[in-house]
């Protein structure tokens, strides 16, 4: 817990099982680093607390092997700038959406810091706040990042072995993109942090026309246009020219295998 207090039933019930349970209790702030087996995890948030229960929101990083989550909680603006400027690497795989969604959070700036493929965020189906925001939902969409939603998607379940991750969903959702069906009532997606394949017929990005480029994972509109004023180019590595596009996306281009170099 932050430390940070609520008069809420909710609060107070929780406090008492952790009482109850006798288990270790500790607030913790940016900088401090934990290790549960081979995962690490590292707290990016806060530095301190004021009363603020949502702003400063415990924020942390997970790292296992080359797999890595950031969770932000309710953290806003002001917070996801102070993670910014800790001097920690907030770069992962898969984002948690702060505040569930919402405008108050998820600054432009941020979300191309953390740099994820997968953003998630937790939403009541037709809640009364609006969550999630659209504004926030397009700009990751603009961005090549797969969202994933409660409210459409219901249960999200994210399994790694710390190489490769796979998202599981118990329902087929309408945020881009569309899961696709498998057993068991679920819907799945795999995606690799590590090798390079190939399939036929794959998009040059030497040639291929803006619409055709947004097939390429992590390829928005935007992001097409720059790759077209760009080019041509000798290597896919040579995409982390284009604003937004990291080491970890560039694995991701390259581990679709939709993408590659001609002409």
């Amino acid at each position: 817990m932050s430390g940070n207090e609520s008069t809420s039933q909710t609060f107070q019930r929780a406090l008492e099982a952790v009482l109850a349970s006798d288990a270790s209790y500790h607030e913790p702030r940016t900088g401090e680093t934990f290790d549960i087996g081979p995962m690490q995890i590292d707290i990016l948030h806060p530095g301190s607390i004021s009363g603020k229960a949502n702003e400063e929101s415990i924020a942390a990083k997970f790292t296992y092997g080359d797999v890595s989550f950031v969770f932000t909680g309710d953290a806003e603006k002001s917070g996801e700038k102070q993670m910014m400027a800790s001097g920690i690497n907030v770069e992962a795989d898969i984002l948690q959406l702060g505040h569930h969604g919402s405008n108050t959070s998820s600054d432009p700036t941020f979300i191309d810091t953390v740099n994820p493929s997968i953003a998630i965020y937790s939403a009541g189906a037709d809640n009364t706040y609006g969550h999630p925001h659209a504004e926030v939902i397009s700009y990751l969409q603009d961005s090549g990042i797969t969202v994933y939603g409660t409210d459409v998607h219901g249960t999200i379940v994210v399994e790694t072995d710390g190489s490769e991750f796979s998202i599981l969903t118990n329902k087929d959702g309408t945020i881009s993109p569309e899961s696709t069906g498998s057993s068991n009532n679920d819907s799945s997606s795999t995606q690799s942090n590590d090798g390079e394949s190939s399939i036929d017929g794959c998009v040059n990005i030497n040639e291929a026309t803006v619409e055709e480029l947004q097939e390429i994972t992590h390829i928005g509109p935007a992001r097409a246009e720059a790759l077209v004023e760009l080019r041509p180019f000798q290597s896919l590595d040579e995409l982390t020219n284009i604003n937004g596009i990291g080491p970890a996306r560039i694995k991701d281009i390259k581990a679709e295998g939709i993408a590659c170099i001609g002409g």
